[in-house]
């Protein structure tokens, strides 16, 4: 099982950086737990040290909706020019 589907199927609560704080949108879902999940685009070297160093789950630039999307509704990425 990949470090993603792990996080979507075991965690209630995700804390993300760059989400909007628009409550219409999908990404206002998940905002805190024992995972750091930075949205597409974002990356950062220290966060990933530092959550490795505390034995926080770390997920960088991806959409977790997107994800969930790929590992458990079986969708295809509505914007493949974003996939890996």
């Amino acid at each position: 099982m990949s470090d993603i589907k792990e996080v979507l199927s075991k965690y209630k609560s995700i804390a993300m950086v760059g989400v909007s704080n628009d409550p219409t949108k999908a990404s206002t879902i998940v905002m805190k737990a024992k995972v750091l999940w930075l949205q597409l685009g974002i990356r950062d070297e220290k966060a990933k040290e530092l959550m490795e160093k505390n034995d926080i789950k770390y997920i960088e630039n991806k959409c977790t909706k997107m994800e969930y999307q790929k590992y458990f509704l079986k969708v295809r990425q509505a914007f493949p020019v974003l996939s890996d």
